[in-house]
């Protein structure tokens, strides 16, 4: 009976040594505020649609062109990777937090980096019905955060300021994250993004806002349409 107190104790103080330690629960505080005016899309209107001047960097890839996404409903969007010649480089469908109809030009069909700018710009696509959220507050400057996660992916933190997101961070592995840092808003969509691996050398994406259309604006397509 002592022998079974003994371990009892010891495991009851390592879980309470391993609470006070883990910097999750240092960084943050639950936050019990209803927050319904916040959403954690940056496209927030359907049919909202903007193409990016956009620099890619991984490893010994480098890509100068154009991003366009386009909203259709909150789990839809149109995505496509242009060059600066105006070629379509990639093509495709983000729906329910899956990419379909993907289409690739052969000469960048190099999963490693495919996989890169999908998994990044998944992270401007999110929609927080496909997680399991939770309002936090950060203990150091009182922002509110709020957490989604689904199992078997990694959680995101999104930040907000002004009741916009103003960064998104994912912790997928140990000493690895991924960081968006939204520097500036118009009419509610983000003209400039920034995008950095921590933990990868040499990963990130620069994302400054070309063209914005508002949904119903115009009937008028423009050069960069990626319906057709």
């Amino acid at each position: 009976m002592r022998h079974f107190q003994v371990i009892l104790l010891v495991l009851i103080s390592f879980q309470i040594s391993s609470c006070a330690f883990n910097p999750r629960i240092l960084k943050f505080k639950k936050n019990r505020t209803e927050q319904t005016s916040r959403t954690a899309a940056l496209f927030n209107t359907d049919g909202a649609s903007a193409v990016y001047n956009t620099k890619v960097d991984f490893y010994k890839f480098h890509f100068s062109g154009l991003v366009a996404i386009k909203r259709n409903t909150a789990s839809n969007y149109d995505v496509a990777l242009i060059s600066e010649m105006g070629m379509t480089l990639i093509k495709m469908k983000y729906v329910n937090g899956k990419y379909q109809d993907v289409s690739v030009l052969e000469e960048l069909n190099r999963p490693v980096v495919i996989n890169l700018i999908q998994d990044d710009l998944a992270m401007l696509m999110i929609d927080e019905a496909n997680f399991k959220k939770k309002w936090l507050t950060q203990r150091s400057n009182k922002v509110d955060v709020m957490k989604l996660k689904k199992k078997g992916t990694a959680p995101y933190f999104l930040y907000f300021k002004n009741n916009l997101v103003s960064r998104i961070d994912k912790a997928y592995a140990v000493g690895k994250k991924v960081q968006i840092t939204i520097l500036n808003y118009e009419e509610q969509l983000p003209t400039e993004i920034s995008l950095k691996h921590f933990g990868l050398k040499n990963a990130s994406l620069t994302f400054k806002k070309l063209i914005q259309n508002e949904p119903n604006s115009s009937d008028k397509k423009d050069e960069y349409d990626i319906d057709e």
